[in-house]
């Protein structure tokens, strides 16, 4: 499952998540801004102060990072992912 981290206003974490929409890809979408627990997950845990941030198995992809977002949805598409 992909779950992609965002905050209200982040065009970035939008553009990512059309990719990842035009792919007919399904994740879930977690508000930093709602959810304390999120937020020090992706801060101090993955050490992460950019955003968007996506999480598929163990790939980690911190910030907006197109080439790295189209080779994961490659795998995704494929089943080669973690």
């Amino acid at each position: 499952m992909i779950t992609v981290y965002t905050q209200p206003g982040c065009k970035l974490c939008e553009r990512s998540m059309q990719k990842l929409d035009d792919a007919g890809l399904e994740y879930n979408m977690i508000d930093l801004s709602e959810d304390p627990k999120a937020l020090f997950y992706v801060t101090e845990v993955l050490e992460c102060r950019t955003l968007p941030v996506i999480v598929s198995g163990k790939t980690v992809i911190r910030g907006f990072q197109p080439d790295q977002l189209k080779t994961l949805i490659e795998q995704l598409k494929k089943g080669d992912a973690e």
